[in-house]
Formats: C-alpha cells, structure tokens, sequence
C-alpha cells in the first residue's frame, strides 16, 4: 500500500485525452471566431483563440473535479461562470457608454 500517491483517476489516458478534447474545440471555437472577427478594430475583438481555449480547458476540469465530488460543485461552478459573464458584460456596457457620451 503506497501511502502518497495519486488518485488514478488523474493519471488516466482518457482523462488526459478528455482534457485535450476540450482544449483543442476551445482553440477551433477561438480561431473561427478570430477569423470571423479579422476586420474588427484592435481591442473591440470579445474573445478570441486563447479565451476559448482556457474556458474550455477550465470546463473540462471542472468536469473533472465534479465526477469526484458530485454535481453540485458543477453547477456552483456554473452559476459562477455566468456571474462573471453578466459582470463583464455590465462592465463593457458603462465603459462604452462613457467613452461615447459627449464631454
């Protein structure tokens, strides 16, 4: 019996090939819109190949740690997620809107 080990479950060929599923839709997702978005100003670009990428890269591990502690840290996580996307979303809005507002 080994007593500092691992878990197997994170040394597993399918959860490495799991992880780099994610990793790699997140990069296609990222680079087609990249390329959808070429002719847009520099900065006013939402998210491109490395947002997509560590979004789906941080799902899958999400994923991972949910299998081990049961679904309702996949939804914590979820709602967080999306809390953080209306937050920024807000944010976009009013800094848009003072940038535009006439001095």
């Amino acid at each position: 019996m080994r007593s500092h080990s691992i878990p197997c479950c994170i040394i597993s060929m399918e959860v490495i090939l799991n992880l780099g599923l994610a990793l790699a839709l997140g990069l296609l997702v990222g680079v087609e819109r990249g390329w959808q978005e070429r002719e847009a100003a520099e900065g006013s670009r939402l998210a491109g190949i490395r947002t997509f990428g560590l979004i789906s890269l941080l799902g899958g591990l999400w994923d991972l740690l949910s299998r081990g502690s049961g679904e309702i840290l996949l939804g914590i996580a979820f709602l967080g997620f999306v809390v953080l996307m209306a937050v920024a979303h807000v944010a976009e809005a009013r800094a848009v809107t003072i940038t535009a507002s006439p001095p």
